[in-house]
């Protein structure tokens, strides 16, 4: 699907563009204001941490004033009520049934309130959240709070699998809708888990085990055992597991109808993931996750390596990424 919504006879129309962290929205707002006529310019948000970059931009065709801002993460959270919040507010009964409510906690409000002002004065907003489920997540989280204010938004999602400027730009002119279906898988995910344990737990105490029989054929030779699987499974009737083995022992000699060859194959390394190089960060250099992965931002921001901008062991041919390899011994 291509971004549209007409030309507007060549007059520019205002965007509220929305990335997952402040470092993101400043490096993507450097790459599209690049020989923009305007320049870049920077001003204060709600939230100190959040600035808002200014800058003007072409879209398919179609000017725009571009507003960049951000949030930290995840925008909102997912809770009972306040009535079943405290312990013995309620019996733990009623919590089986009890509705959750996603909503932005207090230490967001800043970046609510930036979000919702700039809201009024666009009429669209692109989302450049991380292309995984979980930035498809925050990416509804945005759009909850901002269609709040205002409901005409024309909504966009930007993907790119690297923070590097030929990336931006091909995302930018290349559009696509949000996946709500994404953004569930999430929900439910984080959805209170209390009462499917419970039902869980009943399942198990209920189970009663049940006898059964299997028939397994096993041939022996100078280079090894072979083990026959067959596709019957168990057999829970004794009387005719036992019909069957007396049918086998009364006919030893078999037939082989097939023989299937498998090719197996070796494959290269996958590249380090991020939960193996926090593993690996604090067993040799005793560093917490979060100093590894400020370290690693640190790095990707001054330049000296690039990734992709999900977890993934996949890379398209198109993408140029220069890898830094440090052996963490």
């Amino acid at each position: 699907m291509a971004y549209g919504g007409g030309r507007s006879g060549g007059r520019a129309i205002r965007v509220l563009n929305v990335a997952e962290k402040p470092s993101v929205a400043k490096a993507v707002s450097g790459f599209l204001s690049k020989n923009q006529q305007g320049g870049l310019r920077v001003r204060d948000g709600r939230s100190r941490y959040n600035k808002i970059f200014e800058f003007n931009h072409t879209i398919n065709g179609q000017p725009c004033h571009m507003s960049f801002t951000s949030v930290t993460g995840h925008l909102m959270e997912l809770d009972f009520d306040d009535r079943f919040r405290r312990w013995h507010s309620c019996d733990p009964v009623d919590l089986y049934h009890a509705s959750v409510r996603k909503f932005v906690p207090e230490d967001k409000s800043d970046i609510r309130r930036t979000l919702e002002e700039e809201a009024r004065k666009c009429q669209r907003l692109i989302l450049w959240l991380d292309c995984d489920r979980e930035g498809e997540n925050i990416a509804f989280e945005v759009i909850e709070v901002c269609t709040q204010a205002n409901r005409d938004l024309n909504i966009w999602r930007a993907r790119f699998s690297a923070l590097i400027e030929r990336e931006i730009q091909n995302s930018v002119q290349n559009l696509v809708r949000p996946n709500q279906l994404f953004a569930d898988a999430v929900d439910l995910r984080q959805f209170p888990t209390l009462g499917f344990v419970v039902e869980r737990y009943w399942e198990n105490q209920s189970h009663e085990a049940e006898e059964f029989w299997t028939i397994n054929c096993t041939h022996n030779t100078d280079e090894g055992a072979a083990n026959f699987k067959w596709m019957r499974g168990h057999f829970f009737d004794y009387a005719c597991a036992a019909i069957v083995y007396e049918m086998c022992i009364q006919e030893p000699t078999v037939t082989v109808t097939e023989i299937k060859e498998q090719e197996k194959l070796k494959y290269l390394p996958l590249p380090l993931s991020t939960l193996e190089l926090e593993k690996r960060a604090s067993h040799f250099f005793h560093m917490s996750p979060a100093h590894t992965m400020k370290v690693a931002e640190d790095l990707y921001q001054t330049g000296f390596i690039s990734y992709p901008r999900t977890e993934t062991d996949r890379f398209s041919e198109k993408t140029d990424l220069q890898w830094v390899v440090v052996p963490l011994r």
